[in-house]
């Protein structure tokens, strides 16, 4: 009864959206939004393709609110890492899951200014008295989608150890993030979570959607090269990214080392009753 009521009130706010332009301080309304938690399949049955790209071309206003506060919303997260925020989070996530595919689609504009222009920000600065920027909201996904891959509590167990700047490059602390052992580091003990399973894949599907923008180049402007999004990945100072390198690949052959083991216990079993 509760997903049901759930599901109808995400799809009043939905329709509400669409249908005029609501003030981005209207916290209230959009606390909402974010709040309604729905599983991945019936956000996706409620947002479907046509009412994104209306909301594109019609409503780019609460486009623009929806993306800057569903990607604040996890930055807060990350600076405050409360449980009781962790549901948001992922609510949070699958709605850009759902939106990025169509805005990289889009040619407006309007949406590359929104991922990518660098944002001036009210506050003065002390030193210099002037207004100044921050890095483009884009970038800002980015970084927070890799911190929110070893948030603990979230993605992985809380190593209960309290580690330093200085520590960032050891064995001790990349094996206590780490989500398997293996490449990077063999000493671990597995804690199997299908939580933290589970929010991984939330946060990875926004990965996949923001990494996918070649797919929607036409073939004569097709270049390898020119993905924004992985250039923003794969820099130097990118959060993470060995961990989360070997986290995958870890991961990956772990899963596939654990299934044909288990298949060959099976099959000698078999063959040892007969």
């Amino acid at each position: 009864m509760g997903g049901s009521s759930s599901k109808s009130q995400f799809t009043d706010i939905v329709t509400q959206i669409s249908a005029g332009d609501i003030d981005s301080s209207n916290h209230e309304f959009w606390d909402e939004l974010w709040k309604t938690a729905l599983p991945l399949q019936d956000m996706f049955e409620v947002i479907t393709p046509d009412v994104v790209r209306h909301l594109i071309r019609e409503r780019p206003e609460n486009i623009r609110t929806i993306i800057t506060q569903a990607v604040a919303q996890l930055y807060q997260v990350v600076e405050t890492p409360y449980p009781i925020y962790f549901e948001q989070a992922v609510n949070c996530s699958r709605i850009l899951t759902r939106f990025l595919p169509f805005l990289l689609e889009s040619e407006l504009k309007f949406i590359d200014d929104l991922l990518w222009r660098k944002r001036v920000i009210s506050r003065l600065s002390s030193e210099e008295g002037q207004p100044h920027d921050t890095e483009p909201l884009a970038v800002v996904l980015v970084n927070t989608l890799f911190h929110l891959l070893f948030l603990p509590d979230f993605t992985i167990e809380d190593p209960q150890t309290e580690f330093t700047e200085r520590d960032l490059n050891t064995i001790e602390f990349k094996s206590a993030l780490m989500w398997s052992p293996g490449v990077g580091s063999v000493e671990k003990t597995v804690v199997s979570s299908s939580s933290f399973d589970c929010n991984r894949i939330d946060i990875l599907r926004v990965m996949i959607a923001a990494f996918s923008d070649s797919l929607y180049q036409s073939a004569d402007t097709y270049d390898s090269c020119a993905s924004m999004w992985l250039e923003v990945a794969t820099s130097v100072d990118a959060p993470y990214a060995e961990l989360i390198f070997y986290s995958l690949i870890n991961t990956v052959l772990g899963t596939y080392v654990r299934h044909h083991l288990s298949a060959s216990v099976q099959y000698t079993s078999i063959i040892v009753t007969f």
